[in-house]
């Protein structure tokens, strides 16, 4: 995916505008930093990097729970030995 295209899509899906974004490239391909957010275009899709791995993101209903759920693996629970 290009900048533009990509650039296009966090427009369309997070209302994300052009001078909130700085560019970095990993593997030849653009990645989109926000923040501290960083995001890819895979084929059609936008991908989110969690801390572990890339994961398709459509909405910001989506980001938000992929967000989270990256988060709670970081503050696992206290477990009883077995």
């Amino acid at each position: 995916m290009t900048r533009e295209k990509l650039l296009t899509e966090l427009k369309r899906a997070f209302g994300v505008h052009r001078d909130a974004v700085t560019w970095a490239v990993q593997d030849r391909q653009p990645v989109a930093v926000v923040g501290l957010l960083h995001f890819r275009g895979e084929g059609s899709q936008v991908q989110v990097w969690t801390g572990r791995a890339w994961v398709a993101v459509r909405h910001l209903g989506e980001l938000s729970q992929v967000l989270a759920d990256a988060s709670a693996l970081q503050h696992a629970p206290t477990l009883d030995p077995a």
